[in-house]
């Protein structure tokens, strides 16, 4: 009696182990792909991010080259090409060189 009795604490036991490790398995694959929706969402955003920081680029040289403090041609024609060597990454700054050739920089510092 007291054999059958261990043996079935035994098995109870045991089929509890497995129960667990069967719910520790879907909480690791929902775990799983919860994480590969965050990679998802993360490759999203930065695609989303890159054009948007352009834009704000580029409106910011427009907005600098219509500022009237700077004394600079806004014209389209003027526009055009700095906006060009901005988006295909020429030269470093080249809105900074536009300001640099209209005014001395010795003059901004006051």
């Amino acid at each position: 009696m007291t054999i059958w009795f261990t043996t079935s604490k035994l098995i109870n036991k045991a089929q509890d182990g497995v129960e667990k490790h069967e719910e520790l398995q879907l909480q690791f694959l929902h775990a799983s792909k919860l994480a590969a929706v965050g990679e998802l969402a993360t490759g999203v955003a930065h695609e989303i991010d890159n054009p948007l920081a352009i834009i704000m680029a580029s409106s910011g040289v427009i907005r600098d080259m219509l500022d009237p403090e700077f004394d600079l041609d806004g014209s389209p024609e003027n526009i055009r090409p700095i906006l060009y060597q901005q988006r295909n990454g020429q030269g470093d700054r080249p809105w900074f060189e536009c300001f640099v050739k209209h005014r001395e920089v010795n003059g901004w510092i006051d």
